[in-house]
């Protein structure tokens, strides 16, 4: 090849590539043509990842397999369905500007299995209490079990019920590693020791207990529906007075805090040395306002779950009534009433999420202000205590957990994904019960006597 063979082959590929790299430019950032037209045209990019891989993706008549990039034109409606078998079917409604082009991400779509992945048979299990330990039924005797996802361990720790109280079956909260409360049946169960448990009923007390805090394995705070605190032991049972005109009583772990509302103040103590003999509110007020005043004022005190406090990136959040109030950490007499109709209440990052009357789920993000409305299909709920909204970072997923029902949604709380239009949360499991919350990758289940086990253990590569 000669030099001027070279030179005319150099030319070409030259005036080739000063074609073409418009034509790059533009793909590159998200453009389309319309060969028929002979126009640019906008387009919705969207990037879907899953996991596990190759999943099917059906657009219309196209179908893709995932990790997928698709575009489609802007300013139309376009709805995706994501298969894959042994797996629930995904949907996904997209719209955008059609003026502009835009990016819609599904990023880490975890896929939910549609069978459990084990079962395992044990006694008749009246609660999952915690990611340890189960409650069970052994023929009118009460016990615990320890177990995981490979089992159920074969050691039967009896529990101690003098009193001989009948246990239902029902969700119990978490008060402290080891000490839980069942507010619906009044019972309050506890580890004396390594090798000993015990159920307190609180029936004995002429008190209608509608919050519970636990300071340490054997002492508890409680607040009657009249507004009186008391503090039990549940070694020794005595139950002491120790204030009157109390409209809320919360914790935190993390701080490490017990939340009391009084009046127009909350006051915020340290759980760790607290002596509720001698306790002096004053010495421990957080913050006063007319927010929370007015908040306070719509408490019905016969109610459970009226003052729930939970920690934000930002700040924190109180559920007070039916009204959320947000304190930024940056400025703690500054309020902001999110919404004044929610039953339930979740967080997680800088986003809020919650229930409404009407049992729709709502998310808020405090950086993006963004608010979103997440239908959930046909639900309905016997009771707003039992219900627990729990979001499981690693998935993306807000999970809705009643005492026999778990409704799910995939959402990217820390993204606006403007152009996703639609969200389509589905109910996942039914007649079950649930523990409320995805631990390592795994969901435990109860079924009369059996445990059942749901796991989506992809490797995220």
């Amino acid at each position: 090849m000669d030099s001027k063979q070279r030179q005319a082959i150099f030319t070409i590929f030259a005036v080739f590539f000063i074609v073409l790299l418009p034509f790059i430019i533009m793909l590159s950032l998200g453009y389309g043509f319309d060969i028929k037209k002979g126009s640019v045209t906008n387009n919705l990019t969207v990037k879907i990842q899953t996991f596990p891989r190759n999943a099917d993706v059906l657009v219309g008549d196209r179908k893709f397999q995932t990790p997928a990039e698709l575009s489609v034109p802007s300013g139309q409606q376009t709805k995706i369905k994501i298969e894959k078998e042994n797996f629930i079917s995904e949907d996904f409604e997209f719209a955008s500007n059609p003026n502009q082009n835009a990016t819609a991400r599904i990023d880490g779509l975890w896929l939910l299995p549609s069978a459990a992945e084990a079962e395992f048979q044990t006694e008749n299990i009246l609660s999952i209490l915690d990611k340890n330990y189960l409650l069970l039924d052994k023929n009118g005797t009460y016990g615990i079990a320890n177990y995981s996802f490979a089992g159920i361990r074969d050691e039967f720790l009896e529990i101690s019920n003098p009193s001989k109280i009948k246990i239902q079956e029902g969700l119990w909260q978490t008060l402290l590693q080891n000490v839980f409360w069942n507010q619906e049946q009044g019972l309050m169960l506890y580890q004396k020791n390594n090798f000993q448990w015990e159920i307190v009923d609180l029936k004995i007390f002429p008190h209608s207990f509608v919050s519970a805090v636990s300071l340490n394995k054997n002492q508890v705070l409680l607040l009657n529906s009249n507004g009186d605190l008391w503090f039990l032991n549940l070694e020794t049972k005595v139950i002491s007075f120790v204030e009157n005109n109390i409209s809320g009583l919360a914790f935190t772990e993390s701080p490490d805090m017990v939340w009391i509302l009084q009046r127009d103040s909350i006051y915020r103590l340290e759980r760790t040395g607290l002596d509720p003999v001698n306790l002096d509110l004053k010495n421990f007020k957080f913050s006063s306002s007319r927010t929370i005043f007015r908040a306070a004022d719509s408490i019905d005190r016969q109610k459970f779950n009226n003052f729930v406090t939970k920690n934000l990136f930002l700040g924190l959040v109180f559920k007070i009534g039916n009204n959320i109030v947000y304190v930024p950490d940056s400025n703690k007499e500054s309020y902001k009433i999110i919404t004044n109709d929610t039953k339930s209440i979740g967080t997680s990052g800088s986003s809020i999420f919650w229930l409404d009357a009407q049992n729709n789920l709502h998310t808020y993000n405090l950086l993006t202000q963004q608010e979103r409305l997440i239908v959930l299909p046909q639900a309905s709920f016997d009771s707003d205590a039992k219900v627990i909204l729990s979001y499981y970072t690693s998935w993306k997923r807000l999970f809705v957990y009643d005492q026999k029902k778990l409704f799910t949604v995939w959402i990217d709380l820390e993204i606006n994904n403007e152009a996703i239009l639609n969200y389509s949360p589905f109910l996942w499991l039914e007649n079950q019960s649930c523990f409320g919350a995805i631990n390592n990758n795994y969901q435990f289940c109860s079924q009369q006597n059996k445990l059942l086990v749901y796991k989506n253990n992809s490797f995220p590569f």
